[in-house]
């Protein structure tokens, strides 16, 4: 198969660890991989995606830009931006990353804008069979409108959920704080209606994604994050030895 993965963000958490080595594991399983990542050339090696993700097929979408200009005092999700910053799911101060919920709509348009280009310049020279996007954002609106035949799974690494939960919490405390949270809200659930189907990183997150945004059951997997086992191998140990290691 001929795979396009996205994840938005640059290199710098656990859903980008998964994507470089899902992206392998399924190359030396004979598939055709191309990444569409963020990158952000700040100084850090490990948040460069050519670095990061090594010698699998790349699209970067760079932040420097607007990092710089946050850096500077100017708003780097701003429609300014040829490349806007992407939000976070959490809610962080003095940081580029404005959580998701507090995006407005001129912001998500950039955004939008941002991303359906990218979409419409890998689809030059590489027509997937799947869309394998990582986490729920306006990637999936952006996926689908430059490729709205081609099947879509999302990959729920749960900080998405944790976001709404937060966000849900929120609301119930101010008025406010529904309409603050209109806009991001509604990016999740517009991606979650483009979606084929779901793969969820634990059992506990499949549940959280039924109950959080309606799922069906038939549609949503489980599938656990994987472990290098050329690195880890799992001691000799009984169930009883493993029980007390995690408590």
């Amino acid at each position: 198969m001929k795979i396009l993965m996205s994840l938005v963000f640059y290199p710098r958490g656990g859903s980008a660890q998964v994507a470089r080595y899902l992206s392998r594991a399924l190359i030396e399983l004979g598939h055709e991989v191309h990444l569409i990542a963020g990158t952000l050339r700040d100084g850090d090696p490990q948040h460069d995606a050519n670095v990061f993700f090594g010698n699998i097929p790349l699209t970067l979408v760079d932040y420097t830009d607007a990092w710089h200009g946050f850096q500077q005092g100017d708003d780097p999700l701003s429609d300014r931006w040829e490349v806007p910053f992407h939000p976070s799911y959490e809610d962080k101060d003095g940081v580029p990353d404005r959580v998701f919920y507090r995006l407005t709509e001129a912001e998500y348009g950039a955004l939008l804008r941002c991303w359906t280009g990218v979409f419409e310049d890998v689809r030059e020279r590489f027509q997937p069979d799947l869309l394998h996007l990582h986490h729920l954002t306006y990637a999936h609106v952006a996926a689908a409108r430059v490729f709205p035949s081609v099947p879509r799974l999302t990959q729920l690494h749960g900080t998405e959920l944790k976001m709404l939960e937060c966000l849900h919490d929120l609301s119930m405390e101010s008025d406010n704080a529904k309409e603050l949270g209109r806009v991001g809200r509604g990016i999740l659930i517009e991606a979650v209606a483009m979606t084929d189907r779901f793969i969820a990183i634990s059992p506990d997150i499949r549940e959280r994604a039924i109950a959080r945004l309606a799922i069906g059951e038939e549609y949503i997997t489980t599938v656990p994050n994987g472990v290098a086992t050329s690195l880890f191998r799992p001691l000799d140990w009984s169930q009883d030895e493993v029980r007390k290691s995690v408590v």
